[in-house]
């Protein structure tokens, strides 16, 4: 080896001592250094072995299931986009921290959002047709200690700035409830209610209930944690 390859490969200090009296000790050095990193090598390629081996005898697959756990983030482009469904578990969690884009639902979505608030609420749902349904939305129905429980839904998915729930809407629905013998009437709406719709529900609280948007934030949040 010629001086300029050995200024290239080691620095000054290792050069004086390979010319004196420690280059054993600096051989000895370089050996275990090379020993070592073989050592670190073969474990590394041990470890990747065994993870291989782990996962191929289980369930996991990196391509579903880290695809399902990156579902569980949504993303506002996603909701815009319509990537994701009614039914996404994410879904609520997305509406509790961006409580207003639930206005960019459509009617139907609305719908659909609330009957799968009511499903997650222990309801077998059933959607209207979605025109000419008589006022009822959904049904709702559940069996409790004392008896079926069929409640009748009506969604409103209007902008607050614009329209309230008046008390005619109520009384439709109210109405409803002894055409089909229902037990329950229920409004919910991402707007308010008239001053006169909240005091007919009052007088008939025992059979009717409205759930504002503020209300309706608290049910989604609610269901959401379950």
């Amino acid at each position: 080896m010629n001086d300029g390859a050995m200024n290239e490969d080691y620095p000054l200090s290792s050069r004086l001592i390979s010319s004196g009296p420690l280059s054993g000790v600096l051989a000895a050095w370089r050996y275990h250094e090379a020993q070592q990193q073989a050592a670190v090598a073969s474990a590394n390629l041990m470890l990747h072995r065994n993870n291989v081996l782990l996962l191929a005898g289980s369930d996991w697959n990196p391509e579903k299931n880290l695809q399902e756990e990156e579902r569980l983030v949504v993303s506002f482009d996603d909701f815009r986009a319509g990537r994701i469904t009614i039914s996404d578990p994410a879904l609520l969690s997305y509406l509790d921290k961006n409580p207003n884009d639930v206005f960019s639902l459509a009617p139907r979505q609305f719908e659909e959002l609330v009957a799968e608030l009511l499903r997650k609420s222990g309801y077998e749902v059933r959607l209207g047709a979605g025109s000419r349904d008589g006022g009822v939305d959904i049904r709702a129905l559940r069996a409790t200690e004392v008896g079926l429980d069929l409640t009748l839904v009506q969604c409103k998915r209007w902008d607050p700035k614009v329209k309230k729930v008046g008390e005619p809407v109520v009384k439709q629905l109210y109405g409803s409830l002894s055409e089909q013998n229902a037990s329950h009437g229920l409004i919910v709406t991402t707007s308010t209610f008239t001053s006169t719709a909240l005091k007919f529900i009052e007088r008939v609280k025992y059979r009717m209930d409205g759930k504002d948007f503020e209300k309706l934030q608290t049910w989604i949040r609610l269901v959401g944690e379950k």
